[in-house]
């Protein structure tokens, strides 16, 4: 299972968000979790895959850090 963690601005959550449903859609892939986390930094967007592949994949697209959950 692969965790993705991407770091936004709070100004940026709409276009990131429908960036992300619109990959999402195009490339079949359902995340297993998704959840959002306000900070003084922004928003923290915490994606989770069952399939690696997938959770590989999308962290590339979105420039982001990924972690292997057991």
């Amino acid at each position: 299972m692969r965790k993705i963690e991407i770091r936004v601005r709070r100004a940026d959550l709409p276009h990131e968000m429908g960036a992300m449903r619109e990959w999402l859609d195009q490339s079949g892939y359902a995340p297993s979790r998704f959840d959002c986390k306000q900070d003084a930094e922004g928003v923290l967007i915490c994606v989770e895959f069952v399939v690696d592949a997938e959770g590989d994949a999308f962290a590339a697209r979105f420039n982001s850090q990924t972690a292997l959950l057991i």
